[in-house]
Order: structure tokens, then sequence, then C-alpha cells
């Protein structure tokens, strides 16, 4: 064997405990005498003796490691020069059967620079090389390397680890960990081990000197002791981490303070925080308080700052002096901001319209003049003419889309080019899945007429789903051969659920398509049923999904490597929506069997057995995924995410704490984290907590990007009105104030009801909830007589009526007429589900539920409804 000999040798290279901990136990009496001979071979005249010396000792590994070191300062060069090559391989844990990949990816590391390092990292993931990655980390000098491939080599410690905890060799993950970074997330997988392992009390004896802060730190915080943990920061010098506990127990001030701005003036963001803790305790914010905003509102600096002061007043609950400034900003925005809250004269307003006698076809010839006149240059027209279409038809004004009409023809007659640009978002605009189909189809099948190449041309601009829309286009005329292709059209828009759907369209074009699979031989029926899947994902469509999948594991042989699980992991969340717990548990245990060391695939699994009944089976599973996740925030969210699924919603809830606990503040997933925790939190009615929480949330706000006025409103809301509940008993009048404030930010959207108006009952406000409720109703009513074919108010108008439990029978026809215009859609047939359950028919909102998770299998709220209505109690009037 011909060695590469390493450049940089001579570097004075010292063994960790941790990579020793790791080694197989080894015969460390040795023999000293024949380490000596063989170390005085490396520098033999004979090329053969010295390569076979240098291949024995490499052989010995660590036990020749103390001679090596000697003989590094010996005064025969060749010896030396090998002594160095064998301790870096030791160091490496590199064998002389390390593959030929691993060891050119270690020498090409050693000259790598900053950037390729962390490729070459990469690179030795996929060769399994976990040793040799957290060799080189603990050898690698340069600090700036070492912050660049740090969170990279966390991940590979606690991937070596549960390979080790897998294999039920626990020492060996323990060692793995010890290898790995020692920073927050490090230290908090070795905590997580022990407490998974029983060793944590024992641990926390043990780290009890000064120079061990950081480790007792991460040991109390897998304990829970909120309190020690919290001391415990403040001796490691981590003051964001003492903050979380004082979050956790109901303070988010601390926290707070030591957030820096990420963007924008310093003096912004220290307003934001000072104006959010006098908020917070209670004392009401007034206009001076906002002065400092005005110069940044007035153009002082750039339009992110604007965009920053304006967002703060949405923050702080002060949302009429917000919009005075952010129709300035953004007129499109501000059209969506009052649009979504059912604040439709301000709408049309913020777009040029009267909203008393608002001429569409004026305002739409006026824009559709500038496209047809400047095409180039009227992004602005056309954007406004997409959103005040898709306007049109969300209201149900679909007599005012003719006005588009000769604009749209002449367009396509001039400029193919940006008319089918425009064609692509009335289609389905970026706000919402579907823009104003009905236009759209119509505008669609003039342009194309007979000539196939245009419908190529449509197709490709409006589906954006490459081959399968061709593909189904094509099937479509094979199928109905009769069909015009505008028909065809329709029949593929239902398919794939754009638009409304009150003829059952859908129905009528998948029996045809499930016909004649039925009847075809099983090779052209394969090609077909992968299109039947792949359309079910798309369309979120549980029934003909499960019935492709199924079809198509019936041609799989039980020992055939391409397993479809493995390729469908929706399958399987599909399967569980269906309450097909056999099947999926089956299905999970052998994804496990191929993939022991993911810890959701054990928390998937022990979901689906819990639902079965075999407890103890899945009290295994659950074991295994609390081993395997060692703190691993991706993994916490995801394991608590397949409890979700299960319908175990405690122990998905417990999950995210502990994500919120055990990870550190700046970590890229703790918000994540954190959003979970307060929607379990608040879900449960712990207030204190949940106010906590949001609070950390409204502040995330602030920092987030291209945040909607209305998401910070609710922000808003969802920290005040959590509070309020919270300080309820100690001061009533100040709590209720909160409370009518908070209902008068968002009197009309559809949120209030999902937290906002059972809390109220269930704290005994009774009068204060039918107040509230009946001035949202009023508002409610207003805009269905102003717009009767709007579905989605409608659907607002009786999802609240439907929580507050009141005006049921209106609201029933209020859902009724929005499924007679869209029959499969889920969030309809759950607000149906929803008043039934209000009138305690527990099979009736059953059976609606599972027919809203047919339509929308993947929607975690629809599973948390479906176990509601399963398990819960009724609601209370």
């Amino acid at each position: 064997m011909r060695f590469a000999w390493c450049v940089a040798v001579c570097i004075s290279i010292s063994l960790t405990s941790g990579p020793a901990a790791v080694t197989p136990a080894e015969d460390q009496a040795g023999q000293p005498d024949q380490v000596s001979k063989l170390i005085e071979q490396l520098g033999d005249d004979h090329f053969k003796v010295r390569e076979e010396a240098t291949r024995k000792l490499w052989a010995m590994g660590i036990q020749a490691e103390p001679r090596l070191r000697e003989a590094l300062g010996g005064t025969n060069p060749e010896v030396s020069k090998r002594a160095s090559f064998l301790l870096r391989k030791i160091a490496l844990d590199v064998t002389p059967d390390t593959p030929e990949a691993v060891l050119g990816l270690i020498e090409r590391f050693n000259q790598a620079g900053r950037d390729d390092k962390l490729r070459i990292i990469y690179e030795l993931e996929g060769l399994r090389a976990w040793r040799q990655i957290l060799k080189l980390y603990s050898l690698e000098t340069s600090e700036d390397v070492k912050a660049r491939v740090r969170a990279r080599v966390e991940q590979v410690a606690i991937r070596a680890a549960r390979e080790s905890i897998a294999a039920d060799k626990p020492q060996e993950a323990l060692g793995f960990l010890a290898m790995g970074p020692q920073g927050t997330a490090g230290l908090a997988a070795i905590a997580e081990f022990h407490r998974t392992h029983g060793s944590l009390k024992t641990e926390l004896t043990k780290a009890s000197g000064p120079d061990q802060a950081a480790l007792r730190l991460a040991l109390l915080r897998s304990s829970g002791q909120f309190d020690a943990a919290r001391k415990a920061a403040v001796e490691a010098r981590e003051p964001r981490i003492a903050a979380v506990m004082d979050m956790l127990e109901g303070d988010p001030m601390p926290l707070l303070r030591t957030c820096t701005a990420s963007d924008g003036p310093p003096s912004l963001h220290a307003l934001y925080l000072q104006l959010a803790e006098k908020n917070w305790n209670g004392v009401p914010l007034t206009s001076k308080d906002f002065d400092p905003l005005q110069p940044f509102l007035r153009g002082a600096g750039n339009d992110n700052n604007r965009s920053l002061g304006c967002g703060i007043y949405f923050l702080l609950g002060e949302a009429a002096a917000g919009e005075s400034h952010f129709i300035k900003l953004d007129h499109i925005e501000a059209f969506h901001y009052y649009d979504l809250l059912e604040r439709v004269p301000e709408a049309l307003k913020v777009m040029g319209l009267s909203p008393d006698q608002p001429d569409y076809a004026a305002w739409i010839e006026k824009r559709a003049k500038a496209v047809i006149d400047h095409p180039d240059e009227s992004d602005g027209e056309q954007t406004d003419l997409v959103e005040m279409a898709t306007f049109l038809e969300k209201r149900g004004l679909r007599d005012q889309l003719k006005h588009f009409e000769p604009f749209l023809a002449k367009l396509a007659a001039e400029d193919s080019e940006v008319f089918l640009t425009i064609l692509g978002s009335l289609f389905h605009t970026e706000q919402t899945r579907t823009g104003a189909v009905t236009l759209a189809k119509k505008a669609a099948v003039n342009y194309a007429g007979d000539d196939d190449l245009k419908w190529g041309e449509v197709l490709d601009g409006v589906f954006n789903e490459g081959q399968a829309a061709g593909t189904w286009w094509t099937w479509l005329g094979e199928l109905d051969p009769a069909v015009s292709r505008a028909d065809r059209l329709d029949g593929l828009m239902a398919m794939l659920r754009y638009g409304n759907d009150p003829g059952s369209l859908r129905k009528k074009w998948m029996k045809r398509a499930w016909d004649a699979i039925d009847a075809m031989p099983k090779d052209k029926a394969t090609e077909k049923l992968n299109l039947m899947k792949n359309l079910a994902l798309q369309s979120n469509d549980l029934v003909s999904g499960l019935k492709a999948w199924d079809q198509l594991l019936e041609d799989i042989e039980e020992d055939d490597e391409e397993d479809i699980t493995d390729r469908s992991f929706s399958y399987l969340l599909y399967l569980s929506a269906a309450g097909r717990w056999q099947d999926a548990a089956t299905l999970w245990m052998k994804l496990i069997e191929k993939n022991p060391s993911r810890p959701d695939f054990h928390a998937y699994a022990a979901a689906c057995l819990r639902r079965m009944g075999k407890d103890q089976e899945a009290a295994r599973q659950d074991e295994w995924a609390d081993k395997l996740a060692l703190a691993d925030p991706r993994a916490g969210i995801l394991i608590g995410q397949a409890y979700s699924y299960g319908g175990d919603f405690e122990r998905a809830g417990q999950w995210w704490e502990r994500v919120v606990l055990t990870t550190s503040p700046d970590a890229d997933l703790w918000v994540r984290a954190l959003t979970l925790h307060g929607l379990d939190r608040t879900g449960a009615g712990d207030w204190k907590r949940a106010a906590a929480v949001n609070e950390v949330l409204a502040y995330n706000g602030y920092e987030g990007r291209g945040e909607s006025p209305s998401l910070r409103i609710r922000l808003r809301v969802n920290a005040d009105f959590t509070r309020a509940l919270s300080r309820l008993k100690t001061d009533r009048e100040q709590s209720i104030r909160v409370l009518e404030k908070c209902h008068s930010l968002l009197p009309a959207d559809g949120s209030l009801a999902d937290y906002f108006f059972p809390a109220l009952r269930k704290a005994g406000l009774l009068q204060q909830h039918d107040e509230w409720f009946e001035r949202s109703w009023k508002v409610m009513e207003s805009v269905i007589k102003a717009f009767p074919d709007g579905e989605n108010s409608r659907n607002t108008a009786a999802w609240l009526a439907a929580r507050a439990v009141r005006h049921l029978d209106d609201a029933e026809e209020h859902v009724d007429k929005a499924l007679a215009s869209s029959p499969e859609q889920a969030a309809y047939l759950d607000t149906k589900a929803e008043i039934l359950f209000a009138r305690k028919d527990r099979k009736g909102a059953l059976e609606l539920s599972r027919q809203s998770l047919i339509s929308d299998p993947l929607d975690d709220s629809l599973r948390r409804q479906f176990e509601r209505y399963r398990a819960g109690p009724f609601p209370t009037p």
C-alpha cells in the first residue's frame, strides 16, 4: 500500500478523553517490546520492512500511541515522519481497513479552505464516517473553520449517537456526544442522554464544580427544574436561557430585554420593547407614547424604517393609527388587509373606488388601457387588475367580471406573452390557491379555441405542474373523446380542486378515471395509478390517494427493496387520517426496521399502536423516541407532530415544551417550537404560560420580514387576551377592558372563534360574550347582505356562531349555501360539523368531520377537531 503523507503531520497531537471513551476496549497491556521493535523498524534501510512495521503499528491503534509519541522526538527523521503519520491516523480513528474514499476526503480536508471543509464534511456524512468527522473537528486549529462547521458537526455527533443507541451501545453513544462540540446544543444532547438512561441525578451530583456550570445548566434544563436552571444559567453566563426559564414561569420581559435589533434603527427596537413592557404591565398606551415613531413614519431613514415603525402600531394593538400610515406604503397590501378583515368599503377606497357606488367598469377600463398601450411598463396595473378580479370572484360579484373580457381578448390578440402571464395569475394568485377562476377559464377557452398548441401554452402557464397537467389533459380527452376542450378544462380544474364545483364535476371525472383503470391490464394500470396518486397529493384527496396506493402496494413483492412507503411518506399520514391504524402501524414498523435510529418514526408507530389499544407496545416505541431525540429541536418538533397526528395532543404538547426548554432561544427552530407550545397552552387554558409565550411571539412579529398587519394584530390579540384572562381574578375591571379591545381589533375575524369566545364562556363572562358576539354577528350580517354570494364570508359568520353557540340555525343556513357552491371544501364541512356538535349531535359532527379529512387529510387542525368531536365534551352555551 502507498501512503499519502500529510503535510502538517508534525503538529502537536493530543487525544481527548472523548475519543478514548468510544474506542472499543483494547488489550492495553500489549507487548511493549514488540511495539518498541516495530518503531525501530520504521527507520529500517529496507522499504518493505518500514512498510510492514507501519502497517502493524497502525493495526495496533491506540495501544501503540504512547511509544509513537516518544518516537516523535527521536533522531531518525524517517521514524519521526512515520510516527507522526501514524499518530494522525490513530487520532482520526483511521485504520488500514478504512475505505479509500474516506481517506481521500480526510486528506482533502487537511488542505481545504473553510467553505470546502464544510462540503467535505457533508461528503463524509454520506459515507457515514462519523468518528472521522468528529476527530477532524477536534483537531481543527482554526476557530473560524470550527464556527463554520460547528452546527453540522453537532448533528453528526447526534446521528452517530442515535445509531449506537439503536444498536444498544449506550456508552459508545455517549462517547460520540462527548466528541462533538460542547456548546449549548452538544451539552443539551448529553443531558438528554442521561435523562433517558436514568443517570441524570448522578451526573447532576458530579457536575458541581465552577468549571462545569454549562453542563450543570444543561442537566437542570433536562430535569425541568426551572428555578434551579435559571440560577445555573446566570452562573454559566447564559442570560437568554435564564430568561427562557422566566418566560416558562409566566414572565416574558426578561427574555425580551435580552433581544437586540437585527434590522432597522436600534431606537425603534428599543421603543417597541419599552412600549411592549408598559402594555404587559397593564399601563394603557397613549398617542404620546408613539411620538418617537413620527420621524420614521415621515420618511427618516428609508422605506424599511417606515414599515417597521408602522408595524409597531399594529403589534401593540393601535391599528387605527397604523392604518393611516400603512395605506401610504403599499396599496395592494392595504387592500388585502381591509378585505381580510371584512372592511370592504375601506378596501375599495384604497383601490381608488367609491365605497358607496363603485364603478368597476371604468376602473378596469383605465388600467386595462395602460396594459394594452404599454405592456412592458404596466406591472402595477397588471397586479391591480388581477387583485380586483380575485376580489370580485371571492365576493360573488361574477357579473362584474364581464368588464375584463374585452381587455383580455384584445391582449391575447396583441401580446400573448403578457396575456398568458396574467391568465396564470387569474387562475391562482400568490395569496390564494385560486384567483378569478370563472374569468380565467372563459379567457383561456376564447384564446385557445381549437388550437392544440395554444392549449399547451395555457396548460403550461396555468398549472405549473409540468408533464402531469399535459398527461391529464390527454387522458381526459381519451376518457371522453366527445367532450369539448372547454369542458375538458372544467374537468381538469375540478380534479385539481381549482375553484368552485357546484355540479360535483370532480366526482364524475374521477369515476370515469377509476372505471378506466379497473378495466386496464396491470402493466398499463400502474402508470395511471401513479398518476392518480400524484393527483391525490396535489388536491388533498384521501379516498383516491389511498385507493391508488393500496393497489400499487399489491404489486410490490414482500422482499422488494423498493418499498413504496420509503417514497410516499404521505401514504402513512393518509392511512392515519382514514383511521387505518393497523395498516399504518405495520408500515411504520417496517420503516423502523430499515431506519431504527429515526426518533420520529418510533413516535408515529407509538401513536398508531396506541390507537389500536396496544399500549405496552406503544410505550416501548415512546421510549425509543425519547432516547433517540437527544435535544435535537427538529426531531422534537417532528415527534410532537407524530403524536398529534395520532390524536395524542397531550404528548405532542409535552414534546414541544421540551424543545422550548432544552433548545437555545437563538436556534432556528426554537420559534417554531414556541409557536406550537403557545397554541397548545392557549388551547389548554394555561393562560399565564400562554400569555408569556404569546408576548414573545408578538416580539417575533416585530423581527419578522414581510409580516402582514393582520397577522401582527392577531399576534397582539393572542398575547393580550391570554394575559387578560390570566389576571381576571386579580384585576377584573382592567382585564375586561383589555378583552373588549381585543375583540374590537378583530370583530369579524374567524380567529376569534377558535379560542376567544369559548374562553369567555368558560371564564363566566357570559354578558360580555353575548354583547361582543352580537357585534361580530352584526358586522358579518351586513357583509353578507352586501355580498350574498360571498361563500367565504358566510362560512366565517357560521364559524363564529358555531363556536359561540349562538344563532345556530342562521349559521347552518349560511354554511349550507357555502357548501352548495363548494361541497368538498374541508373548512366548510368542519364548520357544519361544529354546528352539529354545538347541538350535541356527536354522530353527525363526526360524519362531517370525516368528510373534511377526506378533502384535506394533512390538516392538523381538522384532525384535532375530529378527536374533539370523537371524545371531547360538548360546548357549554
